[in-house]
């Protein structure tokens, strides 16, 4: 397997049947950043995953062609006799991703697993005012431009292909619309039921026993009642 150093200067060399040819090859910029996001091409620069596979069609583009005659020393010229397409440019895709926030979100999780001694992890950040995913990132990830065979587990956008339940993490939804329907008051009295309360034959449980707490005190401490 030849270096990439030692095939220079080959598009130079002249020998019969040895021809070069040179093709158009995806490069990514930012590295691993949104790879998970964006996706990537295969060989042939067909989108594979994420929005290089979603948005495949749109950005591909048209090919154009032209019509060439051989002069008489052999060498190809165009012929402007005949009929030239010009090769059309797919689309733009722009998304709402900020650059800045999508890194130090993979930085700070690629910190987190590493001080918790963790496999995986997602961070999702997302505009409140208008619901646009600013950052969006799953440990482990992958390089693009670099892959390798065992980069398979970081290819995946886990974040929005995993099924997971959201658990505590959705009471705060349940507590701002509350709030916000003005059905009760931060100060409000609830019973919790001594940390145990039965609900179509389960039993849900708090890790602590009080008989009632304020609506407040029952964000703070997640009360399951």
């Amino acid at each position: 397997k030849a270096d990439l150093n030692d095939l220079k200067g080959l598009d130079t060399v002249r020998i019969d049947g040895f021809e070069v040819f040179k093709e158009p090859a995806r490069y990514y910029n930012f590295g691993q950043t949104a790879s998970q996001i964006i996706g990537y091409n295969d060989l042939d620069n067909k989108g594979v995953s994420g929005i290089e596979l979603s948005f495949n069609k749109e950005m591909t583009g048209k090919d154009g062609y032209l019509i060439s005659r051989k002069d008489g020393r052999g060498k190809k010229r165009p012929d402007l006799n005949f009929i030239q397409k010009e090769p059309e440019s797919g689309a733009n895709v722009v998304l709402t991703i900020d650059k800045n926030i999508q890194q130090i979100a993979e930085e700070e999780l690629a910190n987190g697993i590493n001080f918790f001694n963790a496999s995986k992890g997602k961070v999702v950040v997302v505009s409140v005012k208008t619901g646009e995913v600013l950052g969006m990132c799953n440990y482990p990830t992958y390089d693009p431009n670099n892959i390798k065979r065992e980069d398979t587990t970081g290819m995946k956008n886990a974040v929005i292909s995993d099924i997971y339940e959201p658990g505590s993490t959705f009471k705060i939804i349940t507590a701002s619309a509350i709030l916000e329907e003005r059905l009760i008051n931060p100060n409000s009295i609830i019973n919790t039921e001594s940390g145990r309360y039965k609900i179509y034959g389960m039993d849900v449980f708090d890790s602590y026993s009080a008989s009632s707490l304020s609506f407040q005190e029952v964000v703070e401490k997640s009360s399951n009642i």
